[in-house]
């Protein structure tokens, strides 16, 4: 667990990490296996979703499992729009 002296110092702590990195999305009519790249490249576990332009919802692991679950080998036909969360 990271302590912080001040109020100050944790504000300014997170700036600097906020600053460092920039949001990891993808476009809703991406392929699943493109947005399963993309979070494997930057070790992620959940993806923005954005569609013409504006956030639309986001894609986590548990929604890929799910699919995996539910839609067995068909899930690499879908794009991330059809299994992402809202």
């Amino acid at each position: 667990m990271i302590k912080f002296r001040n109020s100050k110092e944790f504000f300014d702590k997170n700036a600097m990490i906020e600053k460092k990195s920039l949001p990891i999305i993808v476009d809703a009519s991406m392929s699943i296996n493109y947005a399963i790249g993309v979070m494997k490249e930057n070790n992620i576990s959940a993806i923005g979703v954005t569609s013409l332009g504006k956030f639309i919802g986001i894609l986590t692991e548990k929604d890929l499992l799910n699919s995996i679950i539910y839609n067995d080998s068909r899930m690499h036909n879908m794009i991330v729009a059809q299994i992402m969360h809202r």
